[in-house]
This record gives structure tokens, C-alpha cells and sequence, in this order.
């Protein structure tokens, strides 16, 4: 199974002192080659996924500054290095958070 490739894998990524950057690779080429190419399958689709999952996000998040596009300084003090901006709750968060301002500093 590619569960016990993984594992498999990561003994011998410790064993051979594969370390930092290095070991993804080395667990994703030994996986493949040990599940005679059958874990390509898996990560292709799980890539597919990530991106349509970002995708959804990124529209999302395009239309959430659709609606906003409007939204002004709340201060009017022309302070050019201190300008407080309302910013919306994501969706996740409007149960439990009315709005949030951001004090940006130049």
C-alpha cells in the first residue's frame, strides 16, 4: 500500500540522513517506486485538487473586493503616515467578528 511505502521511505530517508529540503523528493521518488508508479495517481489528483480548492478561494475572495471596492478611510485627518481602513470579516468569520480595522503605517 502507499501507506506502507511512505513509512518504508521514511525509515530509509533517516537511515541514508536525507534531511531539510531533501526529503519530499526523496520520499515522493522511493513511494513511486515502490508502489510501481500507482502513488503518481494519487499525488496528480491530490495536485488537481489543491488547485481547484485555490482557485475557489481566490474567486472568493475576488468577489468579496467586488462588493468593497467602495469603502473609504474611516478618518478623514489626511495623516499621510497613519490611515486606518476598514477591512470585512471572510465568511468564516462574520459570526464572530462584526468588521476589523487595520492601522496601516508609512
Amino acid at each position: 500500500s502507499v501507506e506502507t511505502a511512505i513509512r518504508e521511505a521514511l525509515i530509509e530517508a533517516k537511515q541514508e540522513q536525507i534531511i531539510g529540503r531533501d526529503v519530499t523528493p526523496f520520499i515522493l521518488k522511493r513511494v513511486a517506486e515502490m508502489t510501481g508508479g500507482d502513488s503518481l495517481q494519487s499525488n496528480t489528483t491530490l495536485v488537481k485538487n489543491n488547485a481547484r480548492v485555490g482557485a475557489d478561494i481566490a474567486i472568493a475572495i475576488a468577489e468579496q473586493d467586488r462588493h468593497t471596492q467602495n469603502c473609504y478611510p474611516l478618518n478623514n485627518n489626511h495623516d499621510s503616515k497613519k490611515t486606518s481602513i476598514w477591512t470585512p470579516p471572510l465568511k468564516s468569520e462574520e459570526k464572530s467578528v462584526s468588521s476589523t480595522v487595520t492601522t496601516v503605517t508609512s
